[in-house]
């Protein structure tokens, strides 16, 4: 589309073009020697008339289609983005507003987006913090608990032991 229109503009700049030079050709090209009748006068001045008039014409042509270029071009797209901008910052709980000077709703929005940020930052600090502290004693834990298994082992062999050697010692006593 863009380039539709980028192709529209050269062939219209072209032809404005060619009416400026059909006008510039006719104040270069010399005029022949000698008097001008009245009527090759008055044909002249028909002439110099009709190539203004073309070049205005053909001004207010490339003025048009310059402005329509940078409405299709430029505004829309620009519009668009801002749309799109809108609506992400929307999303987020954040609005653009227009009032104040031009780059003071952006610049609103920048400070609560980094706002938020800063929040969250703190919320997951604060987590980390606490998700830290839970494997600490997570792992204290488990060391307790390799502890508590060990001894237990140790309970159970020495009442293993004391089993072995109390009844051939009871067999010895009776």
């Amino acid at each position: 589309m863009r380039g539709r229109l980028l192709a529209m503009a050269v062939v219209i700049a072209l032809v404005a073009v060619g009416g400026t030079w059909l006008s510039l050709f006719r104040l270069i090209v010399p005029e022949p020697s000698g008097a001008l009748s009245p009527e090759e006068l008055a044909q002249a001045s028909r002439l110099e008339a009709l190539l203004v008039l073309i070049g205005l014409l053909d001004l207010a042509l490339v003025a048009v289609v310059t402005v329509v270029v940078l409405a299709v071009g430029v505004a829309s797209p620009l519009r668009r983005a801002g749309e799109r901008a809108s609506v992400t910052l929307a999303g987020k709980g954040l609005r653009l507003t227009p009032e104040g000077p031009p780059g003071a709703a952006l610049a609103a929005a920048i400070e609560a987006l980094a706002a938020r940020l800063d929040a969250e930052r703190a919320t997951s600090e604060r987590r980390l913090g606490d998700l830290s502290r839970s494997v600490h004693d997570t792992a204290r834990l488990q060391a307790e608990l390799v502890a508590a298994d060990r001894l237990a082992t140790v309970g159970k062999l020495a009442a293993g032991v004391a089993h072995e050697v109390g009844n051939p010692l009871s067999g010895i006593l009776g």
